[in-house]
């Protein structure tokens, strides 16, 4: 599917599955495997964001998990920063009592486009963000400006 939203367009990586977005927050979410990519625009700082991120992430004793790599580079000519983490995964912890999900990754990019930030995020199973991390890399080359 094409991914078309203010500043942005993006082909989506062969094997990702197009649906509708699970809330309206969301611009567009792709199926990937197991794994939900989801792309979004909002206000805050990258580092906000990515600490909200990380935060729904725990260890075995409920602890936040540090990020296992965050780094810098460019997507589509803008500044963004991408952040990997792997534990139990709070789902929904945003909107009530969350469900834990063990064995659960996050890889996530904050691109700083003009007005709000957008999100890139692919969540769930370790496995399968491990089988699609080629391919996020691969969404994120895709990014143009329209």
């Amino acid at each position: 599917g094409l991914v078309s939203i203010p500043g942005l367009q993006a082909a989506a990586p062969e094997g990702w599955t197009q649906v509708t977005p699970d809330n309206q927050m969301r611009l567009a979410q792709f199926e990937a495997g197991a794994a939900t990519v989801t792309v979004s625009q909002a206000g805050g700082s990258t580092d906000a964001n990515i600490d909200r991120w990380l935060g729904q992430f725990v260890d075995q004793y409920g602890q936040p998990n540090d990020p296992a790599d965050r780094y810098e580079r460019t997507v589509a000519g803008f500044d963004a920063t991408v952040v990997e983490t792997f534990g139990a995964y709070l789902e929904g912890a945003m909107f009530g009592t969350p469900q834990r999900r063990e064995n659960y990754g996050l890889v996530g990019a904050v691109i700083e486009t003009p007005g709000s930030s957008t999100f890139i995020k692919m969540t769930g199973p370790e496995v399968d963000i491990e089988e699609q991390r080629e391919a996020f890399d691969r969404f994120l080359d895709a990014f143009r400006t329209n």
